[in-house]
């Protein structure tokens, strides 16, 4: 498998990325579970679009479905072709250097949108860092991770206590974690705010270090563009004061402002977002829910 893998490294971005379209149309073809998902999380998303006065793309099922298979078939380039990306500029790479420049370290939020894969990598070209892990549900994905996935500059931590206890020494010492703002949490170490309009279980771990270190965060996303990717690089401006965060109502508030801040850059590149994604899955399946209005 991973010398598959490596073989398919070779070939050009373009080729890699015909095959993930194919790929990508297939499963929304012929999973009905896959096309059940997409078709709500997008349905969902457009209530939040029209709220804004935007609408999404009455084709959008389709175009995400292309680029989920990018996904895929682009790990080949990303993982084991650095040559294909160690040129790319980062737009905010300043602002990023600038905030590192205050010794409070830094946590890097990246959303399951556009080549997420990518932005460990173009960070490490500057600045080491740790990211949070979990293992894949397949076992041919999982040894293509634990092959491919670290670095030398890029540390796998497990998203568990140890984790959570190594990403606070990395911050104290100035260093850079990166996590996925959007994944669901495990039970108790989440809370309830809308997403879309509807109340999703939201991780409160970045804002929990931020209080803790006074690390600043910043959104990082990696674009696809036809000669490739395009990363971007934006401080979190928070709205609200981090040592005003006490009561589960506070943290609740919190988290609807960052699920927010991820619901603009879906909607910014709605064709990039991992619509087959569960966001709205419960951790436990009798976790009660509550309504919108009391996440709010």
């Amino acid at each position: 498998m991973v010398r598959l893998f490596k073989l398919f490294a070779l070939l050009p971005l373009g080729a890699l990325r015909s095959m993930g379209s194919l790929l990508g149309l297939a499963v929304l073809a012929f999973s009905s579970r896959t096309r059940r998902m997409v078709a709500a999380n997008i349905a969902q998303a457009q209530k939040g679009a029209i709220g804004r006065g935007l609408e999404l793309p009455s084709n959008l099922a389709w175009h995400a479905a292309l680029r989920s298979g990018w996904l895929v078939t682009e790990l080949p380039a990303i993982w084991c072709r650095p040559d294909r990306w160690k040129d790319l500029v980062i737009d905010g790479g300043d602002q990023m250097s600038e905030l590192l420049s205050r010794q409070k370290g830094l946590i890097v939020l990246t959303p399951h949108l556009g080549a997420f894969e990518l932005a460990p990598r173009l960070i490490a070209r500057h600045h080491p860092l740790s990211i949070m892990y979990r293992p894949a549900r397949h076992a041919s994905m999982e040894v293509l991770l634990q092959a491919f996935r670290p670095s030398q500059k890029i540390q796998m931590v497990p998203a568990r206590a140890s984790g959570i206890r190594h990403f606070l020494r990395t911050l104290k010492s100035g260093g850079v974690v990166g996590l996925l703002p959007d994944q669901v949490p495990v039970d108790g170490e989440g809370v309830w705010a809308p997403f879309f309009e509807s109340p999703a279980y939201t991780m409160t771990l970045p804002l929990r270090l931020a209080q803790k270190t006074g690390a600043p965060l910043a959104w990082v996303v990696v674009h696809r563009v036809r000669s490739g990717w395009a990363m971007s690089v934006r401080q979190w401006t928070l709205p609200f004061e981090l040592d005003a965060l006490q009561s589960p109502e506070d943290w609740a508030m919190a988290a609807h402002c960052m699920n927010r801040e991820i619901e603009q850059l879906i909607l910014g590149a709605p064709e990039d977002y991992l619509w087959t994604y569960n966001r709205y899955r419960r951790p436990r399946p009798e976790l009660v829910e509550p309504t919108v209005a009391a996440a709010e």
